[in-house]
């Protein structure tokens, strides 16, 4: 591929003022004064304007190098080094803070595709490489300004940004619509278990729900086995429950029962709870249709009867009442070491609706979480998608067609 009409300019040739950091002391907040962003502010989904740190117009005025314009770049030196963002509208005449860049893209680059291949792996690994210090890493104005990038001309970084944007917009438009179905299921969860939950704490029962122990409806699963093959070892995460073992979980005292060398045994639909972490959310019903082992120090329990249905339990065994009743249960003198020992968590006293109200309940729910991991594999897959293309179309190696003449 011809790549000698592409460029290799540093940032301070693509830039038309001189690439500055911004206040290196705020002072107090003022009241009605200049809005500054801090590196923790960019790297939120949205940044909040109402929750800007504030500087007087005196200090702003002295740092007037660093007085954002529309279509500037700002860029983290430290904390999560590389993160950028454009300034929008919203953002014009707000100042930065010391761990914060500006970019002021010249008639070299458009803004669009500046931002785009300062995202790329390969900028974010050499802005990696010129980083300096131990406990608080950091790039220096100076290096960042002798961060060299391949350009190509106008007409066609024009091409990539608008490709490359169109991924960022559907990427955008699809983490809108998980946190909107996540937030409806948090809110079926609020009215459907935590608000009769709490009417029946202060007295005033829900009609149909029943209170009882936990201990009732669960029974501890004893079951261990060194055999690996028969039933493979898996971890257990807050955030995914139940699945594949990872690097992470390589430690043998901790995966091991001290006394037999021995894990525990997960059939399907079994619940694993994690004692020290339970108050934190580390409780899951397993989904995997084989059995498997975790580590003996988790605790494994199966639902009995047929008061109970397993799914709706999960769902309550994690909703916010319960994890602040977890909090309560937890014992130890150290904080970071508190436990909810089984024997106490049987104890706990959780209500229960007619059985066929729970199956309701939790189609409702399992069918929100459904849709919502509909959503997060295709948010995965665009994602993954956006980086081939940075890969392509960044380097050069896929380049894009222009209209006749544009080049």
């Amino acid at each position: 591929m011809d790549h000698r009409d592409w460029k290799s300019l540093t940032l301070s040739q693509l830039s038309e003022k001189r690439i500055s950091y911004g206040i290196v002391q705020t002072g107090e907040a003022q009241k009605n004064g200049v809005k500054c962003l801090r590196v923790v502010d960019i790297t939120k989904p949205r940044i909040q304007l109402d929750q800007l740190i504030t500087t007087s117009q005196e200090i702003n005025q002295s740092y007037k190098r660093t007085i954002l314009e529309k279509d500037e770049l700002v860029l983290a030196l430290r904390g999560e080094i590389g993160k950028a963002i454009l300034v929008c509208d919203e953002l014009v005449g707000c100042n930065l803070t010391r761990g914060l860049a500006r970019i002021s893209p010249n008639g070299n680059v458009t803004p669009a595709f500046l931002f785009q291949v300062m995202q790329s792996a390969e900028t974010l690994r050499r802005l990696e490489r010129r980083t300096n210090g131990s406990a608080l890493k950091e790039i220096s104005i100076g290096e960042l300004r002798r961060i060299a990038l391949r350009i190509p001309p106008l007409p066609e970084q024009q091409k990539i940004a608008a490709i490359l944007m169109s991924w960022d917009r559907a990427i955008e438009l699809t983490e809108e619509l998980i946190a909107t179905k996540q937030k409806r299921k948090q809110s079926v969860i609020q009215s459907q278990i935590t608000k009769p939950l709490l009417a029946l704490s202060v007295g005033s029962a829900s009609p149909g729900w029943n209170l009882s122990k936990l201990g009732r409806f669960i029974r501890k699963r004893s079951e261990k086995s060194s055999d690996l093959k028969a039933f493979p070892l898996h971890s257990f995460t807050i955030e995914n429950g139940v699945t594949e073992k990872t690097e992470r979980y390589e430690r043998s005292f901790l995966l091991k029962d001290s006394d037999n060398n021995k894990y525990a045994i997960v059939h399907f639909g079994d619940f694993v709870i994690n004692p020290m972490n339970l108050r934190f959310g580390a409780i899951g019903r397993s989904r995997l249709r084989s059995s498997v082992s975790v580590s003996a120090y988790y605790d494994v329990f199966s639902v009995i009867g047929n008061d109970c249905d397993s799914s709706f339990l999960e769902y309550l065994l994690k909703s916010p009442r319960l994890m602040h009743m977890y909090e309560r249960y937890a014992t130890g003198s150290l904080i970071e070491k508190r436990r909810v020992h089984f024997s106490e968590f049987v104890k706990i006293p959780i209500a229960l609706p007619p059985l066929r109200e729970q199956k309701r309940i939790a189609t409702i729910l399992n069918a929100m979480n459904w849709e919502i991991e509909l959503l997060v594999k295709k948010l995965a897959l665009l994602k993954q998608q956006k980086k081939g293309l940075m890969q392509q179309l960044l380097t050069g190696k896929t380049r894009v067609k222009l209209p006749k003449g544009a080049a």
